[in-house]
């Protein structure tokens, strides 16, 4: 279980999170076909990334990995300055959900496992807002 904490203040955001992580993976199928799921955990993580620009903020809970890829690497990846710096955030952010959902779908697809038990990360990501001081905060479930 991971212990996450926000503050967002006027003008910041302050993300706090244990460094427990946890993921899952299939370890063959029982007699009925069910896919068989072993955990496993992993001590000094950091859940707490920005992007490369160090526009975007993002903090990770439960499933650790979007498909293969872990949630960390993702955001590490990515130059999102666009989505904090201009433009209309609600769209730009929505086609960042539409990547992580068509990455989980491709891998979890690939492996038969039925929609309902893809697993994947929460996600609170915090920008700098394109119309004031206040930055702004997502909830990505």
């Amino acid at each position: 279980m991971t212990i996450a904490v926000t503050v967002r203040t006027g003008s910041a955001v302050v993300f706090a999170a244990d460094s427990k992580v946890t993921t899952s993976g299939i370890v063959g199928r029982d007699e009925k076909g069910d896919p068989r799921w072993v955990e496993q955990t992993y001590d000094n993580a950091n859940k707490i990334v920005h992007d490369r620009s160090q526009t975007i903020m993002a903090m990770v809970a439960g499933e650790a990995n979007i498909g293969q890829e872990s949630a960390m690497d993702f955001f590490l990846s990515k130059d999102l300055q666009e989505l904090g710096t201009y433009g209309d955030q609600d769209q730009r952010l929505s086609a960042l959900i539409d990547s992580m959902v068509e990455q989980k779908k491709n891998f979890w697809q690939n492996i038969s496992v039925s929609p309902d038990e893809w697993r994947g990360p929460i996600i609170l990501l915090a920008a700098p807002s394109t119309s004031g001081n206040s930055p702004r905060i997502w909830r990505i479930d």
